[in-house]
């Protein structure tokens, strides 16, 4: 007198494999969108770089770094210093008595290029985010 009842959901078990899996797939995309991030901006600032041998802007790279499900860090910087001690990147950065010796730019300030860098690429850097996780939304979605 019982009555079976049989329920199917389909991709259910597609669903939580993709669960299960969700900590490395955030991992796998925000690391894309961080390693393209870094990319952007590691290009623009070597293209703002003052040049007198080359050293500084040949030493500007972009790093990103990941803990599985917990964070993705890039960094882009470089350590550059002088034989005196002379930290480039900060120096240039923070401090107003330093110029463009040469070139299209001779004479404009180098002080908060890097920061103009950031700002003139917020947009792009948060749509890079964004892009990231709508790929993991639809990788998540069963079809």
């Amino acid at each position: 007198m019982g009555a079976k009842i049989d329920i199917q959901i389909p991709g259910l078990a597609k669903l939580i494999r993709n669960l299960a899996n969700f900590d490395r797939m955030w991992t796998e995309e925000m690391e894309k969108a961080g390693k393209q991030g870094g990319a952007l901006l590691m290009r623009e600032w070597k293209v703002e770089a003052p040049v007198d041998k080359g050293i500084y802007r040949s030493k500007i790279t972009a790093q990103t770094t990941s803990i599985v499900g917990r964070e993705v860090t890039t960094r882009v910087g470089t350590n550059v210093t002088s034989d005196g001690g002379f930290l480039y990147p900060k120096q240039l950065e923070e401090e107003s008595g330093y110029h463009y010796a040469s070139g299209p730019r001779k004479g404009q300030p180098l002080q908060g290029r890097v920061k103009a860098i950031l700002a003139r690429n917020e947009d792009k850097l948060n749509a890079l985010i964004k892009q990231a996780g709508e790929r993991l939304l639809d990788r998540m979605v069963v079809k």
